[in-house]
């Protein structure tokens, strides 16, 4: 019994800290000057990620897809229209256009990096007295930090 209680407090602390972890940002983007506004509802959009490993790649594009469609357009994964292989462009252009595709988000990445952060742990304390004759006390309070690392990844990615 005291193991199963145990294992659920495990539980609840990975929960926790799992739902304190960072969220993802953008650092910088860039719009064209001259990019004019489109209204892409109800339209059908192909998403086409160009990374080379294919289960990434069909997750990425399958991800894309569905927030295309929750942000109300009609999202298509392009490996469902074109394969996984690297068509030649003509091939692509048809195969979209007979699916009746209205545009294309292009995405790939640019590069990535990874930093380590470490906070070492320590000792810390300080001591302490009281004013006065009679109630002169003394003391001391000590305190340890058991330190932390962190490691941030950060991916520059291309949309088009």
């Amino acid at each position: 019994m005291r193991t199963h209680i145990v294992r659920w407090i495990l539980v609840a602390c990975v929960i926790g800290l799992v739902a304190c972890s960072t969220s993802t940002i953008f650092v910088a983007t860039w719009k064209a000057p001259d990019a004019q506004p489109v209204t892409p509802a109800g339209k059908k959009i192909a998403t086409l990620v160009l990374i080379d490993d294919r289960n990434r790649r069909r997750d990425a594009e399958v991800y894309l897809a569905n927030d295309l469609t929750n942000r109300g357009m009609q999202g298509v994964a392009s490996y469902t229209l074109i394969g996984y292989d690297h068509p030649g462009l003509e091939y692509v252009r048809a195969r979209l256009k007979a699916a009746g595709v209205d545009g294309v988000v292009v995405m790939r990445v640019l590069g990535k990096d990874q930093t380590t952060i470490v906070k070492p742990g320590g000792w810390s304390g300080s001591a302490y007295g009281s004013f006065g004759s009679y109630y002169s006390s003394y003391g001391m309070a000590v305190s340890y930090s058991t330190g932390y690392e962190r490691t941030d990844r950060s991916r520059r990615l291309s949309t088009r």
